[in-house]
């Protein structure tokens, strides 16, 4: 039979096991979210600049395909005037 000291020195001794395996679980996980945050960072620099880069060239390629547009209408309404000229003389 236990007495209340064997009692009370078991629930010490449960109780700090308990606080000590939450601190190293807690250590643990702090751990891994730095390191995968580290992961990320690595992984998502590279990345942005390549989505800057690329970002750029879609504008100069938008800015090129408007002067091309801009350029066929040009060129339709001209088409178009020879047209009326020709039909006039």
């Amino acid at each position: 039979m236990l007495t209340e000291d064997d009692k009370q020195w078991i629930a010490n001794a449960l109780s700090g096991a308990l606080r000590e395996s939450e601190e190293r679980t807690a250590a643990a996980i702090e751990a891994t979210e730095t390191k995968l945050l580290t992961a990320f960072h690595q992984w998502a620099s590279p990345l942005e600049t390549r989505v800057r880069s690329h970002s750029l060239a879609i504008q100069a390629f938008d800015g090129q395909n408007e002067n091309s547009i801009d350029t066929a209408r040009k060129i339709a309404d001209l088409e178009s005037r020879v047209r009326k000229l020709e039909k006039a003389s």
